[in-house]
């Protein structure tokens, strides 16, 4: 935090702005002066807001990867709760923007796969939920950088919006071996992944009913 707050304090004075203007009426200067000395750290929306200001990209401030790791960790946690209120559009526009000056500044691989995973994941899933179709290849990114991590939540969510996509595009077979693969990544039953396990539950119950494999949703009810 000390370096994003040198980092912005000097890109301010460069552009010849007291901490009144730059803060303007979007933050206040005391939040500001926090900032500027490595007290606090911006949210990413505030982080947007300074860097438009000093026509400067985030990565400018962003440029070790403690800084990284902890506004990957806000926008998270961000994106979450944007996904929770429906805003699906929003929370994937502020992943794409993160990854992009990333990429641009050469700091994608300051993030391990884990954390690409995770943010290809969000990204696919919001788009599966506004049906844009690049859904299905941001999934696939996720379940790359997913797959050798150990079990994990989105791993397991990747692989059941990959099997609905393939629902919807009425490739049964497809979306089966999509589910199953999802049921797979959920080895121990917890209060973090049973809604998860019960998607994934009825997910296939569902598929085998198209399918008309009767005695397979017989057996999933008997061994529920």
């Amino acid at each position: 935090m000390i370096n994003l707050g040198r980092r912005i304090k000097k890109a301010r004075k460069a552009k010849r702005l007291t901490q009144e203007e730059l803060a303007n009426n979007y933050i206040s200067r005391s939040l500001l002066s926090l900032i500027e000395n490595g007290v606090t750290a911006p949210s990413m929306a505030t982080l947007e807001y300074i860097a438009n200001r000093l026509e400067k990209p985030i990565s400018y401030f962003l440029s070790d990867e403690s800084e990284i790791n902890e506004s990957y960790e806000k926008l998270i946690i961000n994106a979450e709760y944007l996904m929770g209120i429906k805003e699906y559009a929003q929370a994937a526009d502020k992943i794409q923007s993160f990854i992009s000056y990333c990429i641009n500044n050469e700091n994608l691989s300051l993030l391990s796969s884990k954390q690409l995973g995770m943010l290809y994941a969000i990204i696919g899933i919001c788009y599966n939920m506004i049906n844009d179709n690049r859904a299905f290849e941001h999934l696939n990114k996720a379940v790359e950088k997913l797959y050798d991590c150990g079990p994990n939540i989105y791993l397991t969510k990747s692989y059941s919006h990959l099997g609905s996509i393939m629902c919807a595009e009425k490739k049964y077979l497809e979306a089966e071996n999509y589910f199953k693969l999802a049921d797979s990544t959920i080895k121990n039953i917890n209060l973090d992944n049973i809604h998860s396990k019960l998607d994934v539950t009825y997910n296939l119950v569902s598929i085998y009913t198209k399918q008309k494999k009767y005695d397979m949703v017989i057996e999933m009810i008997n061994n529920i």
